[in-house]
């Protein structure tokens, strides 16, 4: 009476390759709840070897370390490599920590805000520097001034002046006081 592949699997207990389908005499690799001879561990997307190096696994796939972070991990939205460890998500982006900075001079934000101009991250100081208004850095006489969009103008202040319309049409200098 000749035995059959699945009598012997059973009388030896050997184990299925789950690539091959054969059984299994010598090493055997367990992974992904699967059994597998060593060459036939292989990354599911260039089909390197696995047996000896770390794999990531992807919808029951195993996959090389390389290959499963050049294929699913998060991309920096500053040098577009995958995003191995700490990440920050502003902007509606990822970015590295240490490449998300200051658009105008590359200085990290740390836990400092961060302002936003066309899309681009600032730090308190740039943003201020080069987007708002600029103040004659006087004080205020008798502790008066002009309120516009949340911040102060003193009353000769030019930038005031122009947002509201009251500029002298003779001179361009701010009208203040009595005026015609």
């Amino acid at each position: 009476m000749m035995a059959s592949l699945s009598d012997f699997k059973e009388a030896y207990r050997l184990k299925e390759c789950s690539a091959c389908e054969k059984p299994i005499v010598s090493q055997v690799i367990t992974a992904l709840d699967k059994t597998w001879h060593p060459e036939h561990f292989t990354c599911h997307h260039y089909n390197q070897e696995l047996s000896t190096r770390n794999f990531f696994e992807r919808d029951g796939f195993p996959y090389c370390e390389p290959d499963y972070h050049n294929l699913f991990s998060l991309r920096c939205a500053y040098c577009n490599g995958a995003i191995l460890d700490k990440c920050v998500t502003a902007l509606d982006k990822t970015w590295h920590t240490e490449h998300f900075f200051c658009a105008q001079f590359s200085q990290q934000f740390g836990e400092d805000d961060f302002h936003v101009r066309d899309g681009k991250p600032y730090c308190r100081n740039d943003y201020f520097e080069m987007f708002a208004p600029k103040d004659c850095r006087q004080p205020f006489q008798g502790g008066l001034f002009f309120d516009h969009e949340g911040l102060p103008y003193c009353e000769t202040h030019y930038y005031y002046h122009a947002k509201r319309g009251s500029l002298c049409a003779g001179c361009s200098k701010p009208i203040t006081g009595r005026h015609v």
